[in-house]
């Protein structure tokens, strides 16, 4: 089954950063960014307003007999009024708790204030992974790629939230979907939940849906050889595993939300556990995303 996600409040999100913050204090500058950021995106979620992605019974048949996802990327819908407003909030978070890309943060945020950006190109350069266009962009505000496109993709994540949403009415009344990457836009999972009831949840790394499949198997090459799986749980967070496969040497993170005494927050979890990043690249498996966004 395909999961829905109820909404997400500040206090959730607070309680689970300042949680997070005393269990690991090597986090704390981070999350003194990530925090505000995390609010800013909620809050912007409320407020975007996007007309629905009509797909016909044709259209969604024909993708579920290829097993297509429902959407390529630069289909998505952005309120990109909404997106300007919580690029401008997300710079003047940088600014405040982000020295290393304070300034960039601060040249963008005055270029677009005064109408030398066309945040419309921006987002469809980001819709389209066309890094080519990101870089002169970025070259010509003056600023670094990646932290442009880190910047623009927080912007527009709440559009991207609210139109996956929209669109997972449509896999009600699909097949169930077990692939590994995600049945909305097709990119590949950033972490796995293991939730209080039912099965292990994939998290898309572009959209945020959350889609149910089978607990073994390696979600970026299908292995499902127990032999070639493996996993490690660090010493101390009886929480998280990572799981490990050696058919493609890849690795993903995950949370089981019944040994956490947090609200899990996938976002967050991704961002405060770059130490399991680390100690899986130190065993010679590379992650099923890209790592190229400033941490």
């Amino acid at each position: 089954m395909n999961q829905t996600t109820d909404p997400v409040t500040s206090e959730q999100i607070l309680k689970a950063v300042d949680t997070v913050k005393q269990e690991r204090p090597v986090y704390t500058k981070l999350l003194d960014f990530y925090g505000p950021l995390f609010l800013a995106q909620e809050a912007s979620t409320a407020r975007v307003r996007i007309d629905p992605i009509h797909l016909s019974d044709d259209l969604l048949s024909a993708k579920a007999e290829a097993q297509l996802p429902l959407i390529n990327l630069p289909e998505f819908v952005v309120d990109l009024e909404e997106a300007k407003t919580v690029l401008g909030e997300i710079c003047d978070i940088a600014v405040s708790a982000r020295s290393d890309i304070g300034d960039a943060a601060k040249t963008l945020k005055t270029r677009l204030e005064g109408g030398h950006i066309d945040i419309s190109v921006l987002v469809q350069s980001v819709l389209g992974d066309s890094d080519a266009q990101l870089r002169t962009a970025a070259a010509e505000i003056g600023i670094d790629a990646t932290v442009l496109s880190f910047i623009l993709y927080s912007s527009i994540r709440p559009s991207l939230s609210v139109c996956a949403a929209d669109l997972s009415r449509h896999l009600q009344q699909q097949p169930e979907w077990h692939q590994g990457y995600c049945p909305i836009c097709g990119s590949p999972p950033i972490l796995f939940v293991l939730p209080e009831e039912g099965r292990r949840r994939l998290v898309c790394s572009f959209c945020w849906h959350q889609w149910e499949v089978l607990r073994i198997g390696c979600p970026f090459c299908g292995n499902r050889d127990s032999g070639a799986l493996k996993y490690f749980i660090p010493d101390g967070e009886p929480a998280y595993r990572v799981n490990l496969c050696d058919g493609c040497q890849k690795y993903i993170k995950g949370i089981d939300a019944r040994e956490t005494s947090h609200f899990v927050y996938p976002p967050l979890e991704q961002i405060s556990s770059l130490h399991l990043d680390i100690k899986a690249a130190e065993q010679g498996y590379q992650s099923g995303i890209p790592m190229a966004l400033p941490e």
